[in-house]
């Protein structure tokens, strides 16, 4: 049994930090931008980049990605990211759990904005 196999969270998180390792350095270093709008693209790509992977391994009956890791990636900051892929990818919208927590979160989310910005 490989790795993979048998730490899926560990692996595709590995993997998102990676992706979203190199997003960031190459926005910081070619485009000189800040740190924040370098690090919430990098954790979109790096969210639509697994939706992807995902969807294309439910099509094709192979190792899935951990729905705990597209959460992980949603609440890092890849929530518009999850949003739009797994609308354009029809991937995770009829799974009543998988959308009941990504709706949470944003809630979550937008709450933490409310508050902040109000001080």
């Amino acid at each position: 049994m490989s790795f993979l196999q048998r730490k899926p969270t560990v692996t595709f998180l590995f993997l998102a930090s990676l992706i979203g390792g190199g997003v960031i350095y190459a926005l910081r270093l070619y485009w000189r931008l800040e740190f924040l709008w370098a690090y919430l693209i990098a954790v979109n790509v790096a969210t639509a980049v697994l939706f992807c992977f995902d969807k294309a391994a439910a099509q094709n009956n192979v190792f899935r990605v951990p729905e705990r890791v597209l959460h992980a990636l949603t609440l890092l900051g890849g929530t518009p990211a999850a949003f739009v892929y797994s609308r354009i990818l029809r991937h995770k919208t009829r799974k009543g759990s998988f959308q009941y927590t990504f709706w949470f979160i944003v809630f979550c989310q937008i709450a933490f904005i409310a508050l902040f910005r109000g001080r």
